[in-house]
Order: structure tokens, then C-alpha cells, then sequence
């Protein structure tokens, strides 16, 4: 009986993994494919020279917008943690 609750245990924290597996790989295909949406690139048909931009303010935002949620998150489990001492 408690090997099989071992085995039940595992395999609920594989199905945790898998959902966070997925959320990972939308948000990158997402990301891929908004990349391609940004670029202004144009080919030179007789020398096959490629030539452009990429927006790159966009990402820059999220990022900084990411890092600030992050950084909240960590400071207020910090301050809970130092609450529940207290």
C-alpha cells in the first residue's frame, strides 16, 4: 500500500510538470511567432542580401515588466517569511 502511494504521488507530480511544460512551450512558440510579426526584413532579389530591422522595444518592455513581477513575488515571500518569525 505505500508503494503505492509513492507511485500515486509520483505520478501526480509529473502531471504538475507536464502543465508547466506546456504553458512553457506556448508562451515560446508565441513569442516565436510574434518575433516574425516585428521584423521589417527585405531580401535584395539579385544578390540574395538580406536587410532590415527588428523592434526590439517590445521585448524589452516584457522583460522589464517579467523581472518587476518576479522581483515583487520574491520580496513579498520574503516578508511573509519574516512576518511568520516575528
Amino acid at each position: 500500500m505505500k508503494k503505492f502511494k509513492e507511485l500515486k504521488k509520483f505520478g501526480s507530480n509529473l502531471s504538475h510538470f507536464a502543465n508547466k511544460s506546456k504553458v512553457a512551450i506556448t508562451a515560446g512558440a508565441v513569442a516565436l511567432m510574434s518575433t516574425s510579426a516585428m521584423a521589417a526584413v527585405t531580401v535584395d532579389p539579385s544578390t540574395g542580401a538580406v536587410s532590415g530591422t527588428l523592434e526590439t522595444s517590445i521585448f524589452f518592455s516584457a522583460a522589464a515588466v517579467i523581472l518587476t513581477a518576479l522581483a515583487g513575488i520574491i520580496v513579498m515571500k520574503w516578508v511573509i517569511g519574516l512576518m511568520k518569525r516575528a
